[in-house]
């Protein structure tokens, strides 16, 4: 259950605070569904009345929080979302050819899961879900940054723009039948001929860095359905390390997550390229900075 209260700035309808708090109207409609989950000056209200300018306006999500394991690393806990790390090999939720558990979902009980986006199950990286469903809305202000380890030496930046098609197989293909992908990249390093990206979705196509890389020639290291088996990395790395937010009453949150060992193993310690301070034009990547200046070797 979470309660939110606000003081009326004038004399307002009530359906009108809400849309102007940011909940949608589906969380709306649910919200009359509940004997006084809407509340003005201590008298149960609906969405028709008027909340007196000055008065406080208090609502009421009934349904419960889901209830976190506390087997994965929390990044990031408040009283409307909370991120967990997610592993490889292990599913975002449940799907057709997941049913047998193991499952992210399966680390939070009592609740409502509600997880704001999936990422494959051998992508690592920070997974956020939401508390409640008004905390749903965030969806709208999220920004993610991925990493993946690239075969070769690929371009110091570019822009790959190429539809995908879903022919109800597991694997995707580029083909003017599919709809619009655009995935913005950056190389921030490259080693041993293999580069280290930086990844912006412009779109959020199912594989979609993973279909665009090999489409470009630069498969993700271990990605066996993309690119090539590789006998010391059973799975693509890609890593979802960044992700920014604004919480439902505005606050900006940025989070970040250590980058995989595997990544560590070909380019040594590279935390420092998610530190979260204003100058970093990594993160400025995300804001849709033109990328500045050349890469390194190492």
């Amino acid at each position: 259950m979470r309660k939110l209260t606000f003081i009326a700035k004038e004399d307002i309808k009530v359906e009108k605070l809400l849309l102007s708090k940011g909940f949608s109207r589906s969380v709306i409609t649910e919200l009359k569904g509940y004997p006084f989950s809407m509340v003005a000056s201590g008298r149960a209200v609906r969405t028709v009345d008027t909340v007196k300018n000055g008065a406080p306006f208090t609502v009421t999500l009934a349904k419960p929080s889901p209830v976190f394991s506390g087997l994965l690393p929390l990044v990031f806990e408040n009283e409307d979302v909370i991120a967990v790390l997610k592993p490889s090999n292990m599913p975002t939720h449940s799907s057709k050819g997941h049913r047998d558990g193991g499952t992210l979902g399966d680390e939070f009980s009592a609740g409502v899961y509600r997880p704001l986006y999936r990422l494959d199950k051998d992508t690592e990286g920070i997974v956020l879900i939401a508390k409640n469903s008004h905390a749903v809305s965030v969806k709208k202000t999220m920004k993610k940054l991925y990493f993946g380890v690239c075969e070769g030496v690929t371009d110091q930046y570019g822009v790959i723009d190429a539809p995908i098609y879903d022919d109800g197989s597991v694997k995707r293909v580029i083909s003017d039948m599919g709809k619009r992908a655009v995935t913005r990249y950056r190389r921030l390093l490259y080693k041993d001929g293999y580069s280290l990206l930086c990844f912006y979705l412009e779109t959020g196509r199912t594989h979609q860095i993973r279909l665009h890389t090999a489409h470009m020639g630069h498969a993700l290291l271990g990605d066996s359905v993309y690119g090539s088996l590789s006998e010391k990395y059973p799975h693509q790395l890609l890593f979802m390390g960044y992700l920014e937010f604004c919480l439902p009453g505005g606050e900006k949150i940025k989070l970040k997550a250590p980058f995989p060992e595997a990544f560590k193993e070909i380019f040594g310690d590279i935390d420092f390229l998610l530190d979260l301070n204003e100058g970093n034009s990594v993160l400025a990547f995300a804001e849709g900075a033109e990328p500045e200046g050349a890469d390194r070797g190492v």
